[in-house]
């Protein structure tokens, strides 16, 4: 489960990620963001958590936030942490890691139960991903990859690993 700060290096989290994944260990990534979390996780046997680094390498890069957040999350919210983007230190509030370790308990509950064959439903797993901000009331699952067609940045493509059937 990643709870690295935004200032560590992107290539430690990318380590991080691809050693989880070679040694076939699902992975977490749940980035607070204002009143609520974007999450992230990784199936060993389906796509890897490349689009999810160049996603973070972009925000990092442009200093932007795609406008599909827009859809989600606060706007105050996300205004606050673009004009924050440039130091490293972004605004956060108490009431995101509480969402995130809500969110990441869950799914990590139902990783364990699907090893049971337990579970009520898969994880959502890339390429899906869960946006949710309490704020807004938003609670969305969505393909990373939609984030490409995103007019303030775009993304290089990748060569990635196909996902087993979610």
């Amino acid at each position: 489960i990643d709870c690295l700060d935004v200032s560590v290096e992107m290539s430690l989290r990318a380590k991080v990620f691809s050693l989880a994944y070679t040694q076939g260990i699902f992975c977490i990534s749940a980035p607070v963001i204002g009143f609520g979390v974007l999450q992230v996780v990784c199936n060993p046997e389906g796509e890897t958590m490349t689009p999810f680094i160049s996603f973070l390498d972009k925000i990092l890069q442009t200093k932007k936030l795609p406008n599909l957040f827009r859809n989600a999350y606060s706007d105050i919210a996300l205004d606050s942490i673009e004009q924050n983007l440039a130091s490293g230190k972004i605004p956060s509030l108490s009431i995101g890691p509480l969402v995130a370790t809500s969110l990441v308990t869950t799914e990590v509950t139902i990783i364990l139960q699907n090893k049971a064959k337990m579970a009520w439903r898969e994880p959502i797993a890339l390429p899906n991903i869960l946006m949710m901000d309490t704020l807004t009331m938003n609670y969305k699952v969505l393909n990373i990859h939609d984030l490409n067609n995103d007019d303030r940045f775009q993304f290089t493509e990748l060569d990635i690993i196909k996902p087993s059937g979610i």
